[in-house]
């Protein structure tokens, strides 16, 4: 089958991934060597170049010793050419085998291999030298970025500032945040096009929400940035048609009473009504909500925005409503709908039994 694009020899890298961890594990055993060398890593940075690589991505099995799953891999050869291992083993007469499928050229890597290298080295004798020199400037400079990130006091923060952010070099922005990408989401490994997409966006002056996976997203709320894991929208809707205790959510309980209770602290709100009160509603807010002022009415979102409400926390917020949306309360503002007209009320308490509420 032709396979061009790579997917047998990935499947087979893992394949033999796999198979060595297993005889390792069988054998009682952590330490891994493999027989990598020179050519192969100067296929694989030809091959990145290609694809456009970044940076970081133009400096593969740059390290004798790596980790891996509990796991230390050697690269003995990685710096020797193919050419002189195989010198070797002849003039010793060292057995070694050949994988047959090496020689087909349907793979990209055997193209650049059989192909490219060649004319190559034919136009510059001292071709793979110089690719040695290159890869070795790049890896200094990766492990130089590399350190200027980690030592970066702001890297260790949950919550990074946008402003800092926005002075760092351009080789510094993509590091840094393709490293805090990392740290979080080890399985991903952003583009060059995509990390400088995001930046354009934390640079930019709104707030903002990126899935960077299905699992995670990066957010920016008012000057701060972080990586998030996805939660589902929350959706609460609690009907009270009588006086009495309602359970909201894991964290909040709601009492309805027609007479003040003294033995709780909470601030209670006050709701006049001269006919029929209920049903009532403790919910999450909807489309087109809009609660009522002296003034005229406004909408939620509007609200939520002059009070400086960071966007992943809008969603949860409570809301009481009467049966026709109106929005009566909003307990984590301290705002309700002001009106003292009736000849009756309802004391209302949002009891949290937690220290972060709503």
């Amino acid at each position: 089958e032709d396979d061009s694009k790579g997917n047998f020899q990935k499947n087979a890298r893992i394949f033999r991934q796999s198979f060595l961890k297993k005889t390792a594990s069988k054998y009682h055993s952590n330490t891994l060597l493999t027989a990598h060398h020179f050519d192969d890593l100067l296929e694989t940075f030809l091959m990145r170049v290609m694809e456009g690589r970044s940076l970081s991505g133009l400096s593969p099995m740059k390290k004798m010793l790596t980790t891996k799953d509990g796991f230390l891999f050697i690269k003995p050869f990685i710096d020797i050419e193919k050419s002189k291992i195989i010198n070797y083993a002849n003039e010793r007469e060292i057995p070694y085998f050949r994988d047959s499928s090496n020689n087909r050229n349907i793979y990209t890597r055997n193209r650049i291999r059989h192909e490219i290298i060649p004319l190559l080295e034919k136009e510059t004798p001292n071709f793979k030298s110089n690719i040695k020199t290159t890869l070795t400037d790049l890896g200094d400079f990766n492990d130089f970025l590399d350190i200027q990130v980690e030592q970066h006091p702001m890297f260790q923060q949950t919550r990074m500032n946008a402003f800092t952010f926005s002075t760092f070099e351009p080789a510094l922005k993509r590091r840094f945040l393709r490293r805090k990408i990392e740290t979080t989401i080890p399985s991903l490994y952003p583009s060059k096009k995509f990390l400088d997409e995001l930046i354009a966006q934390l640079d930019s002056g709104k707030n903002l929400k990126i899935n960077l996976n299905t699992a995670f997203s990066l957010h920016k709320e008012y000057g701060e940035f972080f990586i998030a894991k996805n939660k589902a929208k929350p959706s609460i809707y609690v009907k009270i048609e009588r006086p009495g205790t309602y359970p909201i959510d894991e964290s909040h309980t709601l009492i309805v009473t027609d007479k003040k209770k003294t033995a709780i602290l909470t601030k209670p709100y006050v709701l006049w009504y001269n006919n029929d009160v209920y049903p009532l509603i403790m919910r999450t807010r909807e489309n087109g909500d809009t609660i009522r002022f002296p003034y005229g009415h406004k909408k939620l979102n509007r609200l939520f925005i002059d009070r400086k409400i960071v966007p992943h926390k809008r969603d949860e917020i409570l809301l009481l409503t009467d049966d026709n949306k109106n929005v009566l309360w909003i307990p984590y503002l301290n705002t309700n709908q002001q009106s003292s007209n009736g000849t009756h009320c309802l004391y209302v308490y949002l009891i949290t039994d937690n220290p972060h509420p709503h």
